[in-house]
């Protein structure tokens, strides 16, 4: 049972659809072509409504872009012409007109790297790779792989470099690489978590279950299926429940749970057909055919791998279309029809020769190598830069240690002058205290002294009062006896003067005493 990555939904971003380039001199008539303002309206008309039916109508959706690329012709405007050939040659692609799509595709890529539009090549190149995946050119798929990783890398976007890394593992897949496949999905999905981008996260769950089901690790690769369908939530297109039902359908076919495997392959088998998805359908059929082949139930199992062969032969899913040869032939030996199984196995291995030639192998390995030595050469020179950091840390650092050993040995000097300074101040202040105690003692003796002195000076002055006091007790009493034997009158006179006298001396006594 071979489901391929085919079945894997590549992330074709159509977010900006290409704008292309012819050849060099078709690309300078365009120059001096300017075009009509009519044409101008009529193209952002037809850009309108390529992308209303482009999830609804097909064949609708196809028309606006055929006429989308005749338009932007006649204006003559590289950016038109890019958005206008890519979404044509996008639609090609799911047509199952792989050669048509590359060829509007190269032309839109011509445009884009002339005019340096890279935001628009990387999508561009993205979608030439998987056109290339389908016709089973792995080398050139990969080298267009590579170069659109080179631009995304360049622009350091995450989920960018997710999508570039998801389709590089679907050309390990188809080579049956399925551990370096697992390795480049799951860098992936990383990205895409980390750069918060999983509006398609049910494809990366989904290529990270093809896997597990091609290492023979079924049930793991049936829980990836089941995160795969619950991350859609009633938002994922129709090509979202594609790959689930189909891996799911796988993955029970494997575990031998048939009921349920056929009821999500008939799911899947009427999104593609209600769709136009013909290597989906090709897919779901053929994956239908393996699991009535497991039941014994030759008569359908050939009714579905004559269907998915049918849908195949004559195009360019030839990835594909060696599936449905193999099984075909499986399908064929099993119910007795051992003629037309060795003419189905015969064309298997004659398809399977042109796809693995030795030519693409060569240049295969060459793209590898070129790949591996630009990471090689990438390594090295982030480990110079590292080196180089380091260099500049440990150069910074030393300067830090300078710088922080001469602020240590600057605070020791401050702190030692500030101890000096301490014990100079506590020294001062005992020789101040000393000096305070002993003219305090001083000032204590003189206040004594003073008090002492004091208080003789009032006994003596109490003394003289009372001396002073008798001595003019006795002059009062001498002047009263005076006025009493004298008759003269200036001598009353002179007495009366003395004892005024005799009063003020007594009143400036009292007030010496009081």
């Amino acid at each position: 049972m071979k489901n391929k990555s085919t079945i894997l939904f590549i992330t074709i971003i159509i977010l900006p659809f290409g704008y292309l380039l012819s050849q060099n001199d078709k690309i300078n008539l365009l120059k001096h072509h300017n075009g009509s303002v009519e044409d101008s309206l009529a193209y952002e008309v037809l850009f309108n409504q390529f992308k209303k039916h482009l999830n609804s109508n097909f064949d609708s959706a196809y028309y606006f872009a055929n006429e989308l690329c005749m338009t932007s012709l006649r204006i003559g405007d590289s950016l038109k012409i890019v958005r206008a050939y890519h979404a044509r040659g996008d639609m090609q692609m799911e047509r199952g007109e792989i050669n048509s799509g590359i060829e509007d595709m190269e032309l839109a890529l011509a445009v884009a790297n002339r005019n340096k539009y890279d935001d628009r090549a990387k999508y561009i190149l993205n979608n030439l790779a998987i056109a290339f995946t389908y016709k089973g050119n792995f080398d050139q798929a990969l080298k267009y792989n590579f170069e659109s990783l080179k631009i995304r890398e360049r622009d350091k976007s995450l989920g960018e470099i997710g999508v570039a890394n998801n389709n590089i593992g679907l050309i390990y897949y188809e080579l049956k690489d399925f551990r370096n496949a697992m390795n480049y999905f799951k860098e992936s999905l990383r990205l895409a978590v980390e750069s918060k981008n999983t509006h398609e996260l049910e494809v990366l769950l989904a290529n990270i279950g093809y896997c597990n089901l091609g290492i023979g690790d079924n049930e793991e690769a049936i829980n990836y299926f089941e995160q795969a369908l619950t991350s859609c939530e009633d938002r994922c297109k129709d090509i979202g429940y594609i790959v689930c039902y189909i891996g799911l359908g796988s993955g029970y076919l494997k575990t031998g749970d048939y009921e349920i495997s056929e009821s999500y392959l008939k799911q899947a088998i009427q999104l593609t057909k209600k769709s136009n998805d013909l290597r989906h359908w090709s897919s779901g059929a053929r994956t239908m055919a393996e699991l009535y082949l497991m039941q014994n139930r030759y008569e359908e199992a050939r009714a579905f791998i004559q269907e998915a062969y049918e849908l195949t032969l004559g195009t360019d899913l030839k990835s594909e279309h060696l599936d449905n040869l193999n099984i075909l032939s499986v399908v064929l030996e099993a119910s007795g029809d051992y003629q037309k199984s060795i003419h189905y196995q015969t064309e298997y291995l004659k398809l399977l020769n042109e796809i693995t030639s030795g030519e693409m192998i060569n240049n295969f390995s060459q793209v590898i190598s070129a790949f591996d030595q630009k990471v090689n050469l990438s390594t090295i020179e982030r480990q110079k830069e590292l080196i180089e950091l380091q260099e500049e840390r440990s150069s910074l650092l030393e300067i830090i240690l300078v710088i922080s050993m001469l602020a240590l040995l600057l605070l020791i000097a401050v702190g030692v002058l500030l101890w000096r300074a301490i014990k100079m101040k506590s020294r001062i202040n005992i020789q101040l205290d000393q000096k305070v105690r002993h003219r305090t003692a001083e000032l204590e003796q003189s206040y004594k002294q003073l008090q002492k002195s004091n208080f003789e000076q009032k006994e003596n002055l109490i003394r003289l009062y009372s001396k002073v006091g008798s001595a003019l007790a006795t002059m009062r009493g001498l002047a009263e006896t005076a006025k009493k034997d004298l008759g003269d009158e200036r001598g009353l006179d002179y007495i009366s003067k003395m004892e005024e006298q005799t009063e003020k001396i007594q009143d400036i006594s009292s007030k010496i005493n009081g």
